[in-house]
């Protein structure tokens, strides 16, 4: 069984590919997006903390824990009933989104939680003049007992406004490019993929710009090849350019690619990342 090390010289390749050879790119990452756990609101009261975050952020969305008519900084319910609950959780919510930067515009799904769900009517008459058209999208259910003894809970959940971007947004033919971090575990297998796979890259308006990590079996195609690593190793990284993402998507749907494509994933693994690429205006 041979095993591979991710080595320095790979990594400044990487690096490299992504801040040299393609100039004025914006790489669209897979990975796992970042969690922030957000508190601080003050309706909760501090000196009892309780087991749950006011809020977590998941990459661009925040889900909010449910919300009860409490009096801010209490775990005391408002009197007056389901109307009075309602208004205070609704209040409560717009308290959470607005200490992290968000607003009940940004609210895009709530769940509506009923100790008695024949009082729905009264919830919604305040839940109606809280938000406004268009609406969030919405699920509510009747319950056998909430905390505290409250009418009703809500939970919501946000999406961050997005910022404009300081790139333009790439023309229809802008090209694209495909950064493959590629380990080989079966060389014979591997060899036929590449060979059935080149005619069809190219049919589809596709070139190697950069190959490195080199097979033995492995041609130079052409001068832009970054020339291999020394001796043979199974990692490899390879760029691929197309025309334009409709040409990329249309190689990867290909009936031609498909057939193939089993063939690739028996002989190695494969981590890619795709990048746009922008004209230069200046």
């Amino acid at each position: 069984m041979r095993t591979s090390t991710f080595r320095p010289k790979r990594l400044f390749l990487i690096t490299l590919l992504l801040t040299i050879a393609i100039p004025g790119a914006l790489a669209q990452r897979v990975d796992s997006p970042n969690v922030e756990h957000l508190n601080g609101a003050g309706i909760l009261p501090t000196e009892s903390p309780l087991p749950f975050s006011d809020a977590v952020r998941v990459g661009d969305m925040v889900f909010l824990s449910g919300m009860i008519g409490v009096v801010p900084g209490t775990l005391e319910l408002v009197s007056g009933g389901t109307a009075a609950e309602a208004r205070q959780a609704l209040e409560n919510i717009e308290v959470v989104l607005q200490a992290h930067g968000l607003t009940r515009r940004d609210v895009v799904k709530c769940t509506v939680m009923m100790e008695d769900i024949a009082e729905w009517g009264a919830f919604n008459a305040i839940y109606a003049s809280f938000f406004t058209a268009p609406y969030p999208a919405r699920s509510a259910f009747g319950t056998d007992g909430l905390a505290l003894g409250a009418r009703l809970e809500v939970e919501c959940v946000a999406a961050t406004p997005q910022r404009h971007n300081t790139l333009p947004e790439p023309a229809p033919s802008s090209p694209v490019y495909t950064i493959l971090d590629i380990t080989v575990h079966d060389d014979a297998r591997y060899q036929r993929y590449r060979e059935a796979v080149a005619p069809i890259i190219a049919a589809h308006g596709g070139r190697y710009v950069v190959r490195s990590g080199a097979a033995r079996f492995d041609p130079d195609p052409n001068a832009a090849v970054i020339s291999p690593e020394g001796d043979w190793h199974p990692d490899r990284i390879i760029v691929l350019e197309f025309p334009s993402r409709a040409a990329l998507e249309g190689f990867v749907a290909s009936p031609e690619y498909q057939a193939v494509a089993p063939l690739r994933a028996a002989s190695a693994t494969t981590r890619s990342v795709v990048v746009n690429g922008y004209a230069d205006d200046h």
